[in-house]
């Protein structure tokens, strides 16, 4: 069977660096829902967000933590990750207004909007995946796994915490 290249572990710093638009999923009671939204900080392990809370996926989030799944993708670049968590809403002014930039005057009135508030993403678990990204290098992959069998690419953990 044939297996991708040596996987390893990598910070999650390094796997979001590059990295601005996500795909947030949380449960709701209809299932599985996601929106794009833009990362604004990376502290650790925490990702933070804006959002309003008066959309009603964020009112769904009813529990003081919920599950929530982050997704990165730069097909450009053939990179991809998938990150697990819990995610919370905080709704402290202080974050809002430190977060505060001039696209979210698109979404909110400014930062002292009511509506406004961050929701954190604590990542526990994620995983990242990395291709050839130039037309050359993405040949050279596939001619080397019709050949040997090998998968194109690197994959691999990611380290929340470091």
């Amino acid at each position: 069977m044939a297996t991708e290249q040596q996987a390893s572990d990598r910070p999650l710093s390094d796997v979001l660096e590059g990295h601005r638009f996500a795909m947030v999923t949380t449960s709701t009671p209809q299932g599985l829902t996601s929106r794009p939204l833009t990362l604004l900080e990376q502290e650790d392990s925490t990702l933070r967000f804006l959002v309003s809370t008066e959309t009603p996926w964020v009112q769904e989030l009813t529990e003081p933590v919920a599950s929530v799944q982050v997704s990165f993708a730069a097909p450009d670049r053939n990179e991809f990750v998938a990150l697990q968590g819990h995610a919370r809403l905080v709704r402290d002014r202080a974050a809002v207004e430190r977060l505060w930039n001039p696209a979210a005057a698109a979404f909110f009135s400014g930062p002292d909007d009511p509506v406004a508030a961050v929701l954190e993403a604590e990542v526990h678990d994620g995983e990242w995946w990395d291709g050839p990204s130039s037309k050359v290098g993405q040949a050279v992959a596939f001619a080397k796994k019709a050949l040997t069998g090998d998968e194109p690419g690197a994959h691999g953990r990611v380290e929340p915490s470091a």
